[in-house]
């Protein structure tokens, strides 16, 4: 770690320049608005055309159940790779 003297005494102390410590804020720029109108940017930004599988209510099981149904879920969506999918 380098001290004040140290510092003081070094050229390059010179071209340190030392200001208030805060976050980095970039400078603003001009974006285009947005197209369309309100409620075909909300019907956008909310996912209401795009199909999706309806919710799934596992009733009340056993820890064992919910286990089988969430493994399930996650084999159906991708997310399991080929080991852990195809058991021990």
């Amino acid at each position: 770690m380098l001290d004040a003297e140290t510092v003081a005494g070094d050229d390059l102390a010179a071209a340190v320049t030392v200001r208030s410590a805060r976050p980095f804020r970039p400078r603003t720029r001009v974006v285009p608005p947005p197209s369309g109108t309100p409620r075909q940017r909300l019907m956008e930004l909310t996912g209401v055309l795009v199909a999706h599988e309806p919710p799934t209510i596992v009733g009340p099981v056993d820890a064992a159940g919910a286990a089988d149904a969430l493994l399930a879920f996650l084999e159906r969506n991708g997310y399991l790779g080929e080991r852990l999918s195809a058991g021990p």
